[in-house]
This record gives C-alpha cells, structure tokens and sequence, in this order.
C-alpha cells in the first residue's frame, strides 16, 4: 500500500521530519531504520521528490514519497 497525498503537489512530509525509507529499486542497498528529509527535490514524472539522509550513511538519497512512511 503506497502512502500519497492527496494534492498533486502537497508535500506529506516536512524538512526534518523523522521517516523509514524502503526502496522500491531492485539492487539497491539502503541501510535499515531511521531516515531525516533533509531538503525536497522537484518532482519527476508526477512522483513527488525527497532528499533524505540516514545517520549510517555519510551520503543523502533521493526518494520517492511512495517509498517514504512516517516513525511512529
């Protein structure tokens, strides 16, 4: 089930907002738990954007909004 929002380009999450990120994209390795959303890119074929960064990782990652789901 794919979280979206319910305006073409509403953003569901904020700058600095606490997020779990799981690719879609085969092949490719993420490092588990928790993401930041450090900045937003602008959207790409309808998909909004992410810029997203884990405390594990020295490197950012650009994320689909689909691909994002908030921590509780």
């Amino acid at each position: 089930m794919s979280v979206t929002s319910s305006q073409p380009n509403e953003r569901m999450f904020e700058i600095g907002q606490a997020i779990q990120f799981r690719t879609s994209q085969r092949g490719v390795s993420a490092a588990a738990g928790e993401y930041q959303v450090v900045g937003y890119r602008p959207a790409e074929g309808g998909e909004i954007l992410y810029r997203i960064k884990s405390s594990d990782e020295r490197h950012e990652r650009i994320a689909r909004e689909g691909e994002l789901r908030p921590v509780t």
